[in-house]
């Protein structure tokens, strides 16, 4: 009897756990796809804001990487994914579930928007196609997002921003490199 319990438990918390983070990949979704069909200052429709949950910060102008990586130290990301050698535009942070946060960067690379979204601690999508990326790492599409697990985070860009993944570095509070590409 006692395993049949500890099944039934582990269950019910991969559902809560399931439940909570039910949003997250809709948010990347709908983020990658209206940064390239809306101009960079359009803002949201306002019922589309409010069903990809609650904003901590409306999407903000950067200045460089280094107040990128302060800003999300300061939500509690202890590492920055960045594209090295891009310079981030702006940062949009949306609370995911109880207290997870995503945060979406926006670089401007070669005349379009491209965004690359983190979440820690979040599940891959179960469903999709596998995809081989640059530099050797792995990713499940859907709907034209790539999603990829490192370092304990979900990141995720546009399906047709691939390339870009070769660039992605890490960052963190305190970083020197913080200011310049690798």
């Amino acid at each position: 009897m006692a395993p049949a319990w500890r099944v039934l438990v582990g269950v019910a918390l991969v559902a809560a756990v399931a439940a909570g983070l039910w949003g997250t990949f809709d948010y990347a979704k709908e983020t990658s796809e209206r940064s390239f069909s809306q101009p960079t200052d359009a803002p949201a429709r306002p019922s589309e804001t409010q069903r990809l949950g609650r904003a901590i910060a409306d999407a903000r102008p950067l200045r460089g990487m280094r107040q990128l990586v302060n800003q999300l130290n300061r939500i509690g990301l202890k590492r920055a994914a960045v594209l090295a050698g891009e310079r981030p535009s702006r940062l949009s942070v949306t609370f995911t579930g109880e207290q997870d946060v995503a945060a979406r960067t926006f670089y401007e690379v070669d005349g379009r928007t491209v965004s690359l979204g983190q979440v820690f601690g979040a599940p891959l999508p179960a469903a999709g196609g596998l995809v081989r990326l640059p530099s050797d790492r792995v990713a499940v599409e859907v709907d034209d997002v790539l999603y990829w697990a490192e370092r304990g985070y979900v990141l995720t860009i546009p399906s047709d921003a691939r390339n870009l993944v070769g660039r992605l570095r890490w960052r963190g509070a305190g970083d020197p490199r913080a200011d310049r590409a690798p």
